[in-house]
């Protein structure tokens, strides 16, 4: 189940309301991922109404998680790859403008 919400909270990041128990989620919970796999549904539901209480998207939370536990208070150590500069620019989707479609 966690690949496929995985892929779902990708595709819909402020929306879905699912969330991606990884191992370091099921540690937060006390628990092995491996052991207490039957609890999964459990668990997600308690992070989605937790989120809802608070008013945040159980995947942005579950991003802010993990940029804590990394010891990073914010995602840009590593969304700044996707930012326009060197690395971008390598890949060549450096600014906005040069992903406008050309008319010829």
């Amino acid at each position: 189940m966690a690949k496929s919400s995985f892929g779902v909270e990708m595709l819909y990041p402020t929306e879905a309301q699912i969330v991606c128990l990884d191992t370091h989620l099921f540690q937060l919970y006390g628990l092995d991922q491996r052991k207490d796999v039957k609890l999964y549904q459990c668990i997600e539901k308690h992070w989605i109404d937790c989120c809802d209480f608070i008013g945040v998207a159980p995947y942005v939370a579950r991003c802010i998680y993990w940029d804590r536990k990394q010891g990073y208070n914010d995602s840009r150590y590593w969304s700044y790859v996707l930012e326009e500069g060197d690395f971008a620019d390598e890949l060549g989707i450096g600014s906005y403008e040069n992903k406008q479609p050309t008319q010829e």
